[in-house]
Formats: C-alpha cells, structure tokens, sequence
C-alpha cells in the first residue's frame, strides 16, 4: 500500500509539471509511473471483483449494465477507480481532514455541530434532515475556504484577451488560483481566521463577502488514459491536446500571481478586448479534478 500511495502522489503531483514529457528525475516522469502502477495494481484484483457479488464500487463497477446490457471494459473500470482515487478519495479526505482538526480547535463549533447532529434522532439521517445541520454546513465552507481541496483549475482561454494589462492569446492555458482567492483580504474580511460565521446570513460582523467558496465537481465520466497522463515513455508521443508546448511552459514560469504570460500590454493595443469565456481544456491532466 506504500508504493500504491506513492505512485497516487506521484499522478496528482504531474499535474503541475510544466515539461511534460517523461524526462528522468521529472514529476511527469514519475506521474507516468505511478500512473503504470496503479494501473497494474487495479488489474490484480479485476477478476476477483468480476466473479464476485460484493457490495463495494470496484464490485459494482464489475458488473453495472446499461439498460442494452453493455458493461464496462477492463479499462474502463480501472480509469474509474484511479479516477475515484483522485476527485472524490483526495477531495472527501483533504476536507474531512480539515474539519477535524478545526473542530479540535474550536471547541463551541465542536459543541454546536454534535447538539444539532444528536437532535435528528438517528445515525441514518435523510436528504432533508441534512439540511438542519446548518452549523456543520458552515463549518464546512469554512474550512473549504481556508483549506481549498482543489487549489486550482486549469482552462483555456477560447478567444484573445486581457487580464491585468497582460495580453492573453486564444488557447492559453491559465491556472484559476481558487486557494489565493479564498485568502484575499479584499474579499474575505481578516482572511486566515477560522470564522464559519461569515458565511451565515444572520451575521453582521463586517462586510459580507462578495464571493462565495469555489467547491469544484466533477460529474463526468473518466477521461481516456490518454488524456488522463501522457504515456510518452511506452505509448509513442502524447496526442497535442495531453502536452503544453516546452514554448508556452516557459512563458508561464514568468507568470505573475494569476499565472498568466508576461506579455506587454502593447501587443493587444491595436486589438479589441473580447471578454475572456474559460472552457475545460481538453487536456487534463493525471491530477486533474475541477
């Protein structure tokens, strides 16, 4: 399980490679690796789960029909797991986490969140009776606020721009800095104190902020293996869409808090500013959960 958790840091750590391509001593290099072997890790237990009538997703996922009787491939059910690995395992845990120790911390929340708990009456609790929990619900914007479980989202700019006097060329990857945003003292009044009252509609300590916490879903299906990390080391070259040019990843290690190219302002003079529209690039990567 130790080398399983290696290679998952490594998938989610070749997110933020800026050279993608396989080189020795890389985080790409190492996010192809891990990626080989959590994929060797999954087809070890795929026909025990296919023969199998347990209750858990790898189980279900071995035997979920479409309603024309198609069922997932191999491939398929390995993508989901090492999918599940990395939006809902990473995700769930990092807030879970967080909430923990916030609640250590603070006692009254602590206090609060167990009397409304221990007044639905039941361990099973319904869709509705969740929705009274609204000092758990606080709690836990906050510490989503604070402690973001997706950091950043990578888009693409789909038409030429500007941000901040920077000129932004169609296709441009840009990173959207979620956590930096949920720590700006001009939207979030004394920003690192934990305080899951701002986000109550009763308060009236301050301005409320402007902006709300960015949770980041995802309810799509699993990426092809492809696109999910470049295998450059086995498969031959990474389709265009799964690699950031060497030319542009430089341009973006020059790039301010917003992640964007350093390019004069000059050069969008003599050009209209169309509003920026952000669009999920098609080219997400292993670590990639917005």
């Amino acid at each position: 399980m130790a080398e399983v958790n290696k290679s998952f840091i490594g998938c989610v750590q070749a997110a933020t490679a800026l050279v993608r391509y396989p080189l020795p001593g890389t985080r790409w290099r190492r996010g192809v690796v891990g990626r080989r072997r959590l994929e060797e890790f999954f087809r070890r237990y795929l026909p025990a789960r296919r023969a199998g009538d347990g209750d858990d997703l790898f189980t279900a996922l071995c035997h979920v029909e479409s309603d024309d009787g198609q069922r997932f491939t191999d491939d398929d059910v390995v993508n989901h797991m090492i999918f599940l690995m990395m939006a809902a395992h990473d995700t769930s845990t990092i807030t879970l986490s967080t909430a923990v120790q916030y609640l250590g911390q603070f006692p009254q929340w602590q206090q609060a969140c167990r009397d409304e708990s221990e007044a639905l009456g039941t361990t099973t609790p319904t869709l509705d009776q969740l929705e009274q929990l609204t000092s758990l619900d606080l709690v836990i914007k906050e510490c989503q606020r604070l402690v973001t479980p997706v950091p950043g989202i990578v888009r693409r700019a789909v038409a030429d721009t500007e941000i901040l006097g920077h000129y932004i060329p169609r296709g441009t990857l840009i990173n959207v800095g979620l956590h930096y945003t949920h720590h700006m003292a001009e939207l979030w009044p004394d920003p690192e104190r934990f305080d899951p009252e701002r986000f109550s509609p009763r308060t009236t300590r301050g301005p409320r902020p402007q902006v709300r916490v960015v949770a980041v879903r995802r309810r799509r299906a699993p990426l092809p293996r492809h696109v999910l990390l470049e295998r450059g080391d086995q498969d031959g070259p990474a389709p265009p869409a799964a690699r950031l040019p060497l030319a542009r990843a430089r341009r973006l290690c020059r790039a301010d808090e917003l992640h964007v190219p350093a390019v004069p302002v000059g050069r969008a003079a003599d050009r209209s500013a169309p509003t920026l529209s952000a669009a999920p690039t098609s080219g997400a990567t292993a670590g990639s959960t917005g």
